[in-house]
């Protein structure tokens, strides 16, 4: 019998290409989501995909339903929200969160959500962003706060939640001296930033080398709590967003280090699957941009 379960989970099949990461999204199990579509096959009299073992693909009455399934999952989304209000969410939402994020305004995120809906659960992961985008793509989160990514996907929704400045900062204890940082001067040192293929590890790579100077040291983490650590005990120097280190500066254990270089600023996004009902997300989005600070 044609139900709204059955087309939930087709359509998650079918956006998936898989039946394990689909069990996941819809939180039944593998089995259950054989049947359903099992079932819905028969009830249609038709083979909605073609299985191997590796893959999954919509079959030509497979794309054809795909259409009109998107489209009633809409409008059911629709219908719950004009008849019972925006503000009413239950479930559960399995959100990740980059660690810069933790550090700055995700505390008044989960207190602002816990207010405005007491039914929503959020679930927690704090992980690295190229983890999170992976695990967003494959249906093991919800959606994600991670940093801004310069190539949009098809499959994903990213919408900017904040922008930080980005800094160079250094214990006092280190004595690098006066005068704003040169390429020559910060070779005396370790550098101490976020992992490559990151805006701020590309720009010191190229930067830093020039022939004269010392083959540049620079030291790579995704943690962020690392990062703040190894410059305080005098490891190196920082590249790090300002607002993760308010604290430091305030109790003046870190300083921000002028360069002669500009840097831009640290921007960080949302992401999730494009969907049918995409209330949740919608809602902590917004949320999530009036907080953001």
């Amino acid at each position: 019998m044609l139900n709204l379960n059955s087309l939930e989970t087709f359509y998650w099949v079918a956006k998936l290409n898989s039946f394990h990461k689909a069990a996941s999204k819809v939180h039944a199990t593998q089995p259950a989501v054989s049947h359903r579509i099992a079932a819905l096959e028969k009830d249609l009299g038709v083979t909605l995909f073609e299985r191997t073992t590796r893959s999954v693909q919509l079959t030509p009455r497979g794309r054809a339903l795909l259409e009109y399934a998107e489209r009633f999952l809409r409008l059911h989304a629709e219908m719950l929200t004009t008849v019972t209000g925006s503000d009413s969410l239950v479930g559960t939402v399995r959100l990740g969160v980059a660690e810069t994020i933790v550090h700055t305004w995700l505390t008044d995120f989960l207190e602002s959500a816990h207010h405005r809906y007491p039914d929503l659960v959020i679930d927690i992961s704090v992980d690295i962003t190229p983890a999170m985008r992976h695990a967003v793509a494959d249906g093991v989160l919800d959606m994600a706060f991670l940093l801004a990514s310069p190539q949009q996907s098809d499959a994903l929704i990213e919408k900017e939640l904040c922008r930080y400045n980005l800094n160079f900062v250094a214990s006092p204890d280190l004595r690098i001296g006066p005068g704003p940082l040169t390429a020559e001067a910060l070779s005396r040192h370790p550098v101490i930033t976020l992992p490559k293929g990151t805006y701020p590890y590309t720009l010191l790579r190229d930067w830093l080398a020039v022939p004269d100077n010392h083959p540049p040291r620079i030291f790579a983490t995704w943690s962020m709590s690392t990062i703040i650590k190894m410059a305080v005990d005098c490891i190196g120097i920082a590249v790090i967003p300002t607002a993760a280190v308010e604290q430091e500066i305030e109790q003046g254990i870190l300083e921000i280090k002028e360069a002669e270089i500009e840097l831009q600023d640290f921007v960080f996004a949302v992401t999730y699957a494009d969907g049918a009902d995409l209330r949740i997300h919608d809602a902590l989005t917004r949320l999530a941009k009036q907080v953001a600070r």
